[in-house]
């Protein structure tokens, strides 16, 4: 009886971590090839819910079903593939989804890159950055000094060093051979109730790297 009852209960946590309920706040970081600006998830009743791509500020929050750990996108409920998937981290129960151009020969609209919307991970007041060039990346950030590589992100607490206006100065530069070239460096307000998302890229027109921002409400 006992090990029946234990066989249920791993059961039935299964089945609740296999359609996890997330809030998902949702930012497009570049339009597919279509110009496709909306796509469709399953929510908690499993019936589909739309889910915007805006551009320049994240989409409220929207309930989605995460099956396994993934949320899948679709451009319409009858779609049979994908068009981006999201893999969850564990335990999180609020992320934000930045959805990015396809890698070379991928098949979908969208690759993702999830944050989870945690004081740890998105600290309050302050910033997550992002390196998708496909070299080491260092920023400067008020007092913080991190060296960042492809792929990754690093979440960075409100700038100590702040002016009168809650400025700090913000620098971006990239490797290239054995040196570093600075490629943006400007002032960027660090208000309260108010995060910033950096990301890191190589401009398609010339090929470049390039620094884009965000903000994003607490």
């Amino acid at each position: 009886m006992k090990s029946f009852l234990t066989a249920l209960a791993l059961l039935a946590f299964c089945q609740l971590q296999a359609a996890a309920q997330i809030s998902c706040r949702l930012l497009c970081f570049e339009r597919a090839k279509d110009g496709t600006a909306a796509l469709v998830a399953a929510g908690e009743d499993g019936g589909a819910v739309d889910c915007p791509l805006p551009l320049g500020m994240p989409s409220q929050p929207v309930s989605l079903s995460a099956k396994g750990g993934v949320i899948e996108f679709r451009k319409s409920p009858a779609d049979p593939a994908p068009a981006a998937t999201a893999r969850m981290p564990a335990g999180a129960n609020r992320v934000f989804i930045l959805f990015l151009p396809p890698a070379e020969k991928e098949d979908r609209l969208h690759e993702t890159v999830v944050i989870e919307d945690s004081p740890k991970d998105f600290p309050q007041d302050g910033c997550v950055v992002l390196n998708l060039y496909q070299r080491n990346v260092r920023f400067v950030i008020g007092e913080h000094r991190i060296m960042l590589p492809p792929g990754k992100t690093a979440p960075l607490a409100r700038p100590v060093e702040r002016d009168d206006f809650n400025m700090s100065a913000v620098v971006f530069q990239f490797e290239t051979g054995e040196t570093w070239r600075t490629a943006s460096e400007s002032m960027i307000r660090f208000a309260e109730g108010q995060r910033h998302l950096f990301v890191t890229f190589v401009d398609p027109a010339t090929k470049r790297p390039r620094l884009r921002s965000f903000r994003i409400g607490a």
